[in-house]
């Protein structure tokens, strides 16, 4: 067990080492500890719910039809050019 437990500690030291180089100085080997056990935990019936509404809303957001691109060809952009040099 003894050097899982080191093993643990040293890819935490790189996880807060990660973070301080990406500007997140606020994080500190508790944070990590704190979040690895969080994951270890169940989830309550809420928290699923909550996943479960997140994911249905993200693929409802997919289905949507994007608006189409508007294109503006040369011989319409000629036109529209001459137009304004007119006035």
């Amino acid at each position: 067990m003894k050097p899982r437990r080191r093993e643990g500690g040293v890819i935490r030291n790189d996880i807060v080492n990660l973070c301080h180089r990406d500007y997140f100085d606020e994080v500190d080997d508790d944070d990590v500890q704190h979040l690895l056990e969080s994951h270890a935990e169940p989830l309550s019936n809420d928290e699923l719910i909550e996943q479960d509404k997140t994911s249905q809303e993200a693929v409802k957001e997919g289905d949507e039809e994007e608006e189409p691109v508007r294109c503006l060809d040369i011989k319409t952009l000629r036109e529209c050019l001459r137009d304004i040099e007119k006035l």
